[in-house]
């Protein structure tokens, strides 16, 4: 099979929606920290301002923990997830944002008021030479500060479609406070964490219209912590479901 290069193409003034669910099941590091269940439900719409800038924001969005909605909704977003522009390269590299780093009132694993595009329609950078099925390639994204490696791997194409499998990685290291929250610092810290996370996934890319119309993600991470004056260790676990689906209509 003919070796192809793939690229992301936005049209100008016109606007795409991407349809966002995520789904955490374990310890969900909210309200101090406890298990139980959290969604959040999105749907993003991206326009192409130049060719290589896109405007994004979210017209919706509601998400709740423990059953409870959270304080996360279509009246406020905007407080959180300001509508910005991302300058990008074809194969999905995000060069800027004009969003600010904003901090968020529920700490979710990938909630980063800069990274709406990298969740949304920019889920997957694209490689950057030739790729054939079966070969594979690297890239690493940060989500609120924590790093994220990927090894993506070129399933199936046919002459309109490119299939994904998406594997990845990600080791971080840092505090706890008294109430069970990741914090940046050792100062006001109870614990130190370990966390290892990995994950696999697939992803259906669009050739037509030059954006990924499905990807789907599944992550389980495992944390241990140790409290800083001595005593047990205690492991926590997080699985968290991502889908990403480009409206067509």
């Amino acid at each position: 099979m003919t070796a192809t290069i793939l690229a992301y193409a936005f049209v100008v003034g016109q606007p795409v929606s991407f349809d966002v669910n995520v789904q955490f099941q374990g310890w969900i590091p909210i309200f101090g920290g406890r298990e139980g269940k959290a969604t959040v439900n999105m749907t993003v719409v991206a326009t192409a301002v130049k060719t290589d800038e896109i405007e994004s924001f979210i017209p919706k969005i509601d998400a709740e923990a423990f059953g409870v909605q959270l304080p996360l909704n279509s009246s406020n977003v905007d407080q959180f997830f300001p509508k910005a522009v991302a300058t990008i390269d074809t194969f999905g590299s995000v060069k800027s944002n004009t969003a600010p780093a904003i901090k968020m009132p529920a700490k979710l694993p990938g909630l980063d008021s800069q990274r709406l595009p990298e969740i949304s329609f920019l889920p997957l950078e694209l490689p950057k030479t030739q790729i054939k099925p079966g070969e594979s390639y690297p890239f690493v994204k940060t989500y609120g500060g924590q790093e994220f490696k990927y090894v993506v791997t070129l399933a199936s194409e046919t002459p309109t479609e490119a299939d994904f499998s998406i594997k990845l990685t990600s080791v971080r290291d840092g505090f706890e406070d008294a109430y069970g929250n990741p914090i940046d610092s050792k100062k006001g810290a109870k614990k130190t964490l370990h966390a290892v996370l990995n994950g696999t996934g697939k992803a259906k890319f669009s050739k037509t219209s030059g954006c990924f119309d499905l990807v789907e993600v599944e992550t389980n991470e495992t944390t241990t912590t140790e409290p800083l004056n001595g005593g047990a260790t205690a492991t926590k676990k997080l699985k968290t479901l991502l889908k990403i689906k480009r409206k067509t209509s």
